[in-house]
This record gives C-alpha cells, sequence and structure tokens, in this order.
C-alpha cells in the first residue's frame, strides 16, 4: 500500500508524510476534503479522488480489550481468558446426568453465552478489521462453535423435558407434570363411569377436569416447542389421550347423562317431583288397585293419576327429544309408555264413567241445574206422577208448579248429559230413564 500511494501522490505527498499514515494499516477510513490529514491531501480530495487508508490499532489496545475485566466496564467478570476458560470447562463437562443440577447447569450456561455474545459484538464493532483482533474473534467463535455441537441442541431438549415434567409449583398448569396426569386419565378411562350414581359426578368433575388440562398445556407446549423434533413423539402422546377421552366420552356419556336424567327430580331442575322410578311406582301401583269403591276417595284418586299420567307425558316428550335415537333409552321410553298405555286403556275408560257418575250426582251446589241430583229429582218426578193431581184445588196449583219444574230442569238436563256422554255405554240405562219419565209426564 505504501509503495501504490507513493506511485500515486509523491507529487502531492511528501513521502515521510506518506510513510508515517500508512504504517498505521487495519481500520477502513475514508478521508473526506475536511478531515485530509495533509494540506496537499485537500486539494487531491477536492477534486473528487477519494483516498482510503487501512487504519490499523495497535496490539496492546487490542490486548487492553481483551483483558478487560467487569470493574473496567466490560460484560466479562474477568476478562476472556477467564470467561472462555470456564464457558468450555462446562461445555467438556457436559449436561449433569442428576436432575437437581440442571437448573443451575442451565443458569451457568445461558449467563455464559449472553455476556459472550455481548463482548464478542462490541469488540468485533469496535476491533474487528484488527489483524490482532482475529484470534481472540475466531476463539470465541470457536467456544460458541463447540456450545452448539455438544451442549446448545440438548439444552433446548432439556427444556423440553423440564417443560414436561414441571409441576403447578413450578408454575405449570398440571399438578403433577404431565406423566401423573396422563396416567391419571388413561385410568380413569379403563375403569370407566362408576356403577354407583352417588360417585358419577365426581368421576365427570375428575375426567374433564384432566382433559381441560392437559388440553391448554398441550397448545402451551406446541406455541414453545413444536417446530423441535424431540417434542413429536410427547405432542403425540397427549393429542392420542385427548382423543381417546373425547371417543369415551361420545360413547359413553350419553348413557351416563341417561342415568342422571331418569335420576333427575324438580328440585335439580327436573319435570318430575322425583325420580322417574318413584313417579312409575306410584302409576303402576295405582293401576293394580283400581278406582276405590268408596266414592269419597274418587275424586283424590283420579286427581292423583291424572297428575303423575301428565308428568310422565311431559317427561316422556323432553327425554325422547334428547336421547331417542340412543339404545340404552330406549329401555326406559318403553317402561313409561307402557304404563300410559295402561293408564289410558284402565283408568281412561274407567275415569268417563266415573265423570258421568259424578255428572248424574252432581248438585246445584256442584255446578248442576238439578237441586239435589238426578236421583233426587226423577224420584220426585215419578211421585207426583204417580200421586197425580190434588184433588183439593187449594194444591193443585203448587203441584203443577212443582210438577212443570222438574220437567223443565230434567230436560235441560238430560240435553247437556246427551251432549257431554251420550255416546258412552254407561251412560245410555240413565238416559233411557230420564226420557221415559219424560214421555210419562208428557203424557200425564
Amino acid at each position: 500500500l505504501s509503495l501504490d500511494l507513493s506511485a500515486r501522490f509523491s507529487s502531492l505527498v511528501p513521502s515521510s508524510e506518506l510513510s508515517k499514515n500508512a504504517s498505521d494499516v487495519g481500520t477502513g477510513v475514508v478521508l473526506s476534503p475536511l478531515s485530509c490529514p495533509h494540506s496537499s491531501f485537500v486539494s487531491a480530495c477536492s477534486t473528487g479522488i477519494i483516498i482510503v487508508v487501512i487504519v490499523n490499532m495497535s496490539k496492546e489496545e487490542v490486548e487492553k480489550a481483551v483483558n478487560a475485566r467487569k470493574a473496567d466496564g466490560s460484560p466479562l467478570e474477568y476478562g476472556l481468558n477467564w470467561q472462555l476458560d470456564n464457558f468450555l470447562s462446562n461445555i467438556k463437562s457436559g449436561i449433569p446426568t442428576d436432575d437437581r443440577y440442571i437448573d443451575d447447569f442451565l443458569k451457568k450456561m445461558s449467563h455464559h453465552t449472553s455476556v459472550l455474545r455481548q463482548w464478542l459484538d462490541t469488540f468485533v464493532s469496535q476491533y474487528g478489521s484488527s489483524e490482532h483482533a482475529q484470534p481472540h474473534i475466531t476463539r470465541v467463535n470457536e467456544a460458541f462453535a463447540a456450545y452448539d455441537a455438544n451442549v446448545g441442541s440438548k439444552m433446548v431438549n432439556l427444556e423440553i423435558d423440564k417443560y414436561i415434567k414441571a409441576r403447578r409449583a413450578d408454575g405449570s398448569v398440571l399438578e403433577y407434570g404431565l406423566k401423573y396426569e396422563l396416567d391419571q386419565l388413561a385410568s380413569s378411562l379403563k375403569s370407566g363411569v362408576p356403577s354407583d350414581s352417588r360417585y358419577v359426578d365426581d368421576f365427570l368433575k375428575k375426567v374433564t377436569g384432566l382433559n381441560s388440562r392437559l388440553i391448554q398445556w398441550l397448545e402451551g407446549f406446541k406455541e414453545k416447542y413444536a417446530s423441535n423434533p424431540y417434542s413429536h413423539p410427547t405432542i403425540a402422546q397427549v393429542e392420542t389421550a385427548l382423543a381417546e377421552y373425547k371417543a369415551f366420552m361420545q360413547e359413553k356419556m350419553a348413557k351416563v347423562n341417561i342415568d342422571k336424567h331418569v335420576l333427575l327430580k324438580k328440585s335439580d331442575g327436573g319435570i318430575l317431583e322425583n325420580s322417574l322410578k318413584w313417579h312409575l311406582e306410584k302409576i303402576n301401583n295405582g293401576l293394580k288397585s283400581g278406582i276405590p269403591k268408596d266414592s269419597r276417595y274418587v275424586d283424590d284418586y283420579l286427581t292423583m293419576m291424572k297428575t303423575q299420567s301428565n308428568l310422565l307425558t311431559q317427561w316422556l316428550e323432553d327425554f325422547k327429544s334428547k336421547y331417542g335415537e340412543v339404545d340404552y333409552a330406549h329401555q326406559f321410553i318403553n317402561q313409561v309408555e307402557e304404563a300410559l298405555g295402561q293408564y289410558k286403556k284402565e283408568i281412561g275408560a274407567g275415569m268417563v264413567n266415573v265423570e258421568i257418575d259424578k255428572f248424574i250426582a252432581a248438585r246445584r251446589a256442584d255446578g248442576s241445574i238439578l237441586e239435589y241430583g238426578l236421583k233426587y229429582e226423577l224420584e220426585q218426578m215419578i211421585n207426583g206422577l204417580k200421586s197425580g193431581v190434588p184433588t183439593d184445588d187449594r194444591y193443585v196449583d203448587d203441584y203443577l208448579k212443582k210438577m212443570t219444574g222438574l220437567n223443565s230442569r230434567l230436560s235441560q238436563w238430560i240435553e247437556e248429559f246427551k251432549s257431554k256422554d251420550g255416546a258412552e255405554a254407561h251412560a245410555l240405562s240413565t238416559m233411557q230413564q230420564v226420557e221415559n219419565t219424560l214421555v210419562d209426564y208428557r203424557k200425564f
């Protein structure tokens, strides 16, 4: 460079000056007209010629930066040599086999790499073009290469293993680490839904909780490590467990929900006051005992049976809309339909007869147009026809008033009775009796 500069600018720059400047070879500096070191350079620069001078840092300055400690403003505690020796020694010793010491090892290596990269960036920016700096830069880069080859790639695997083993106390969403949660889920699915309904809710709470935590854990794990092949077997393991849970719930949950539904009471949001079994026993026992012979208990019996029928009909419609296509539900559907069919057959027909008898016996106080019921009014009419018109004129008007009143009420009553129950066999004898009496009245 000295010879080249001398040949180009010997007429502008004294050789002594050029030799002095050319001795500092290292860092490239572009000299503008304002920064030319010699007045003759200004003339050359102003004519458009750009002069590049390689300025070299002295070996002493480089070594000073290499040996600088933290107390001197360096990120390195005791200089580069000490930091590298410690870094390489840790690389050589390798990752601890005892899990108890892995965290400390990771922290230590993280610190080494951090301060060495910080130092290297600053060193290269200040001395990177100096020939004296190159060996030090090479040493640090070689140390990083050794770290990457022997520890760096394994460090990520260590982090993955640590994430997998982490418990809630360590900040994980899993109580006792992944293995425990997976074992708990697999064991629960294998044992299945408890046959004792008292434990079903606890079982469901447990498995749904496990599923929820594993989903949350997997999302965080994949976000961090999905790109690393080392994580793939774990991801596959968790996804398989979640798929098994989903399949289990689709198959078994319907049965669980059905079992819960048939036990559901009104106080828990159900339709029936008590369990389905209780209501079925209630209506079946009523069917077995039949309508009471004592009329005093007929109304209460019929009200009870009608209430049970209505409740079971409403429950059945709701149940079939939810589980009608599930085979397991058919046994309950059949039980209810059989009970309702029997109710319609036995009580339905019986209730018509009871209603007819109630209509016949009803008094004015019950809403009838007859003062004391049909029997009383018919007897009054028949007796009046039988006794005939009084021979004493004083009683004729009262007699006629009474008989026409009876005729009017019975005529009105029979029309209403026929409109309500005229087609029922149980009503025929009563209708015939009333109509015959009215014919006798007209004849009379």
